[in-house]
């Protein structure tokens, strides 16, 4: 039987297949800079903090990887590419539940999917927010900014 790390391994090798050429290294600077926010001196604390509240541990994940991509995305001024968020979420999941894997064990694919749901609803639900503030602040008449998540990746094999 494959180890967590090897499991997750093979997921992160089918969504990379998944993600155009022209967004890899887009990707790739999201995923390393909010790896830096995760285990750098100053924030790490935060993370193992969140860790070690009671719930169970894809709760945990999921809403702590949707934290962190919002702190990316304000960070960025709304620069990084919505498509790319969801990815970059389960990129950072990845990292986040392989460490958990090293340090208390336990970890497996079926946390890693949940916590994933959660990450995956954690962004529509904070494109849907956006597209209603700015629906509302719109012109009237006009419809609503599209959301910037992509819908369903999840779902499709990713």
């Amino acid at each position: 039987m494959e180890s967590f790390s090897q499991q997750v391994q093979g997921y992160l090798e089918h969504l990379n297949e998944k993600i155009a050429p022209e967004d890899k290294g887009t990707l790739d600077r999201i995923a390393i800079n909010g790896q830096k926010i995760m285990f750098s001196k100053s924030t790490h604390k935060y993370m193992l903090a969140m860790l070690d509240k009671e719930g169970e541990m894809a709760d945990k994940l999921g809403y702590g990887i949707v934290e962190l991509l919002g702190m990316l995305f304000m960070q960025s001024k709304g620069a990084l590419p919505g498509r790319l968020l969801i990815p970059a979420g389960a990129i950072l999941l990845a990292k986040a539940c392989e460490f958990v894997d090293r340090t208390e064990g336990g970890m497996s694919m079926d946390i890693f999917a949940d916590a994933l749901e959660l990450v995956d609803a954690g962004i529509k639900k904070q494109a849907t927010d956006a597209e209603g503030k700015q629906g509302q602040q719109g012109n009237p008449g006009q419809p609503p900014a599209q959301p910037s998540a992509p819908q369903g990746l999840i779902g499709q094999g990713a």
